[in-house]
Formats: C-alpha cells, sequence, structure tokens
C-alpha cells in the first residue's frame, strides 16, 4: 500500500500536525506500507524527529494548495492541515482511491472518505454536513494518536502515581515551538513564587527562550532542561503535575494520568481545555496578561487529593491505543471496506461474551471513568486507579460474581455484571450492571450486551431472578430493561432510582 501524507509545522503553528502523522506513519510502516510525507520546509525546522524518522520526503513551498501539489499517486492519501478544505482535497481525486483528513476544528466543509478527529467530547454528528454522507467519522479521544511508548507507560505511570510521595515533580511543556517564548515566562514565575516543585523543563531546539532555560537550568539545582527530548512518556510518567498547552500532548499527559495546569496558547485549544476540565482532568488558564502567575497560583492550589482526582479523570480519558484503531479503519478503507467497514453491526450473531481478564482492567476503569457512564451510573463518583484495582481482583477471585466483557469482530464493545445477591426464602437473585464503551454508544450494542448477558446466566441459572437499577433520568437504559420483558417499580429508598426485575424461568420478549 502507498501512502501520501500531507501535512505541515511552523514556529506559528507548531509541531502537533507533523508529530501526530509521524506516529499514523510509524504504524502503517511496520504493516509494510510504503509512506511518502509532503511538507513545507519549515517542518523540518520545527519537528527535527521528521528526518530522523527517515521517511521518504517531499518540499512544497505549499503543501496545502493545488500549485503547491506534489502528491504521487497513492493508494492513501492523508490529509493534516487547518488549512485543507474539500477544494484541496477534492484536487488529489485523481492521485489517490481513497482521502483521511485529520482535523480537529469541525468548521470546514471536507471531501474525504474518513475524517479523524481526536478532541475529546468530540461527537460525530459535529460533521454532519461537513463531510459526504459516505465518509465515516472517528471521533473522540479513544482515536489520539499516540506512539506505543505511551501505551507501554501507561500501567507503570498509573501505579506509581497512586502510591508516590515527597517532593514534587512538575513537567513543563508548552509546545515544541514555545510561541512567544512562554516556557521562559512560566519557569520564572515558579521560580519566584519560591516552589517546592522539582521541575523538567522540555522545549525545542529552536525555541525563542532555549538560551535563558539554559541560563536557568545552570543556575537552579531543581531544573532541569530537556531539549528535543526522545523520552517524553518517561518523563511525563516521572511527573506528578504538568504545565502544558492544549495540544496534541494533551492526550499523551491523559494516557499516563498526568494532572495539569493547561493554558490556552491558540484559539483552537478552548474546546479540548474545557472539555478536559469539565471532565476534571485539568485546570485551566486562559492565555492573557499575568498567565504565568495565574498558572503558577493554580499550581500552588493544588492538593495531593486533587492531583489523585486529576489523574484518575485524565486516564479515563484515552488508554493509548487510537493509532491502532484509526489504522484499522484506514486499512479496511483502502482494502475495499468501504466507509461503512468501521460501522458497528446490528447483528447480534456477531456479539461474543467471554469472561472478563486481568489484562481487562485499564479498559473497564476507562469505561468505568468515562463522564456519560458515570452520569449515568449510581455512584457518579471517578474512582481511582487503586481502587479499582482492589475491585477488580476481588470481582475475579469471587465465584458469585460474573464479570463479562462484550466483544464484536474480536473488539471490546461493553461489559455486564451479575452479582449473586441473598433472595429471601432461597431464591436466587443476581444484580445487573451494565455499559457500553464510549465509541460504540448510540448502535444498538447496549441492547445486544444486556440481552446476551441475561442469556448466558440463564443458561446456567434459570431460576434466577434477575434485577437491575437505574437513574430515573437514564432513559435509554430503562427503555433497554423494559424491551427484555423486565418489570419497574420505583425504589422505595429513592425517588431518583427505578428497579427493573424480570423473575427466574420468565421469557422475555427481545
Amino acid at each position: 500500500m502507498k501512502i501520501t501524507i500531507v501535512t505541515e509545522a511552523s514556529a506559528l503553528i507548531g509541531g502537533g500536525h507533523v508529530m501526530r502523522c509521524l506516529t499514523l506513519a510509524a504504524v502503517a510502516r511496520d504493516s509494510g506500507c510504503d509512506v511518502t510525507f509532503c511538507v513545507n520546509r519549515e517542518a523540518f525546522t520545527a519537528v527535527p524527529r521528521l528526518a530522523a524518522a527517515g521517511f521518504e520526503t517531499l518540499i512544497a513551498d505549499d503543501p496545502v494548495s493545488s500549485r503547491g501539489l506534489q502528491v504521487a499517486p497513492s493508494d492513501l492519501v492523508i490529509v493534516d492541515s487547518y488549512r485543507s478544505d474539500r477544494h484541496f482535497e477534492r484536487a488529489l481525486r485523481d492521485k489517490t482511491g481513497s482521502i483521511a483528513v485529520i482535523d480537529d476544528l469541525a468548521e470546514r466543509v471536507h471531501d474525504c472518505d474518513l475524517l479523524i478527529d481526536t478532541t475529546w467530547g468530540r461527537a460525530v454528528s459535529d460533521y454532519e454536513g461537513l463531510v459526504p454522507k459516505r465518509a465515516t467519522v472517528l471521533a473522540g479521544a479513544s482515536y489520539a494518536l499516540l506512539r506505543p511508548e505511551f501505551v507501554q507507560a501507561r500501567r507503570a505511570a498509573l501505579d506509581a502515581r497512586a502510591g508516590r510521595s515527597g517532593r514534587l515533580r512538575c513537567l513543563i511543556s508548552l509546545g515544541l515551538t514555545d510561541v512567544g517564548g512562554i516556557t521562559a515566562a512560566i519557569v520564572r514565575a515558579l521560580l519566584a513564587s519560591e516552589s517546592n516543585f522539582l521541575l523538567d523543563v522540555v522545549v525545542g531546539p529552536n525555541a525563542p527562550s532555549l538560551m535563558e532555560l539554559r541560563h536557568l537550568a545552570d543556575t537552579f539545582g531543581h531544573v532541569s532542561l530537556h531539549v528535543d527530548v526522545t523520552n517524553m512518556a518517561a518523563l511525563m510518567a516521572d511527573a506528578d503535575v504538568a504545565v502544558g498547552a492544549g495540544g496534541s500532548t494533551s492526550w499523551e499527559r491523559c494516557c499516563l494520568g498526568l494532572p495539569t495546569v493547561m493554558v490556552v496558547v491558540a484559539d483552537n485549544q478552548h474546546l479540548v481545555a474545557s472539555s478536559l476540565a469539565e471532565a476534571g482532568a485539568v485546570v485551566v488558564v486562559e492565555c492573557g496578561a499575568d498567565q504565568d502567575a495565574r498558572a503558577v497560583n493554580a499550581l500552588a492550589s493544588l492538593s495531593r487529593d486533587d492531583l489523585h482526582r486529576m489523574s484518575a479523570a485524565a486516564a479515563a480519558v484515552t488508554d493509548g491505543h487510537g493509532a491502532a484503531r484509526v489504522w484499522s479503519g484506514l486499512r479496511h478503507l483502502v482494502e475495499g471496506g468501504g466507509a461503512g467497514c468501521l460501522a458497528q453491526t446490528h447483528d447480534d450473531s456477531v456479539l461474543n461474551l467471554r469472561s472478563a481478564q486481568p489484562a481487562d482492567a485499564d479498559q473497564l476503569w476507562q469505561w468505568r471513568n468515562d463522564k456519560v457512564s458515570r452520569a449515568n451510573s449510581l455512584d457518579s463518583r471517578i474512582v481511582p486507579w487503586p481502587e479499582h484495582l482492589k475491585w477488580f481482583a476481588g470481582v475475579l477471585a469471587d465465584r458469585h460474581r460474573h464479570l463479562l466483557v462484550a466483544e464484536c469482530h474480536d473488539v471490546p464493545v461493553g461489559m455486564i455484571r451479575f452479582d449473586a445477591v441473598d433472595g429471601e426464602k432461597g431464591e436466587e437473585l443476581f444484580a445487573i450492571s451494565f455499559l457500553v464503551a464510549p465509541d460504540w454508544r448510540g448502535r444498538g450494542i447496549g441492547a445486544q450486551v444486556l440481552e446476551a448477558g441475561c442469556r448466558h446466566v440463564r443458561s446456567r441459572r434459570p431460576d434466577a431472578r434477575l434485577f437491575g437499577q437505574v437513574r430515573s433520568d437514564n432513559a435509554a437504559s430503562r427503555r433497554l430493561f423494559e424491551r427484555l420483558g423486565f418489570s419497574a417499580q420505583h425504589d422505595a429508598l429513592s425517588d431518583d432510582v427505578v428497579c427493573y426485575s424480570l423473575d427466574g424461568s420468565r421469557p422475555h420478549d427481545g
């Protein structure tokens, strides 16, 4: 498969577009594909890693224009630029069979076959009318394009951060290009505040404040400077908190559960900042007068309990496997699966239930702490990682509890749990809890998971009574229970909860 990636980077727009494309390109190359980049000349200065990656690269004065187009015939063209729109993409149609676009603004009309927007909180419906009807939209931070080292470091980072004590380590990383010299301003403000943080400062080799940062690192023993790093995952894993911008590194920090004071340095970062603040993963500092002082004050206000809560919220945003998910979609698209290849099926014959395994702990924790899952749960708090691990191990070891993972085409799409409880006069009772993976909501999977789970238990305990408790305002779950023949009554202890019950051996009409 021949793939061409059209993207750009500069001191003004930063290096995020190129960095996430490099991640996707590496996955494609590992799968045996021939990948070529088409970039502007300044991209090499803004992102030195581009040259080091070893991909064939074409240089254009303006890669995102019909006049500057240098794309050779390819099976797939991937475009990642805020200046790309339907006019440029339409000009690519003579060069390729498939076009994919990476976007995070949802404000321009595209002519593409697949669109990827990794913004937390982004919905497929945000692109209604902006992409062709045939196009597939992959929306949400579960598709964040992160390098493999972040996935590999995730478990150890979460474990270490949960039990760490002593002097706090702060990672300051506001973009490789350090727009406006903001990095040095933040470091100066922290040093002036006489904070007790150990500081790791990350910038690119052409950062405007590099010379000043070298001087500060030489002067203050608790300041370490890292230029053009290749070990960002390790630096994030070692940190207790970060000061960062709202660019692509937001998802790296979330993957490793790193709490962040987020400084908004560009207009397109407002959605990311507000969404992650709502999720509880960041504290936002708007760009403007005295932003450095406000960032320092925000850091100083965070207690260790705050950091633990923010860490759990951040880690629930993305698990780091987004590049593999996106590549799967791209591969199917080019190989003839078409846009519909990623649409979740309504054919329950392909839905499979299996017992949960220890390796599922992270995935289920992420689903549980998703903001929609919490909003629909009777317990809406964010569950810390150590608490989840203890609970998960207890469930797996308890023969009276059945924790099942639902898969569709070997992809986890949800979970359902049945907990045996004591009934009157020896009656077998099982309490039901279930949820659907964020990427699979709204596609009919919930009904299939609930029905398949009930069949699973009934095949082993035909006389057991099954019941579930649902928030009265959770209309979707209430409809699912009612569709399967469960009878409803309000909880005697709470008007906000509806109890659904299905007696033993009673057929359901699902």
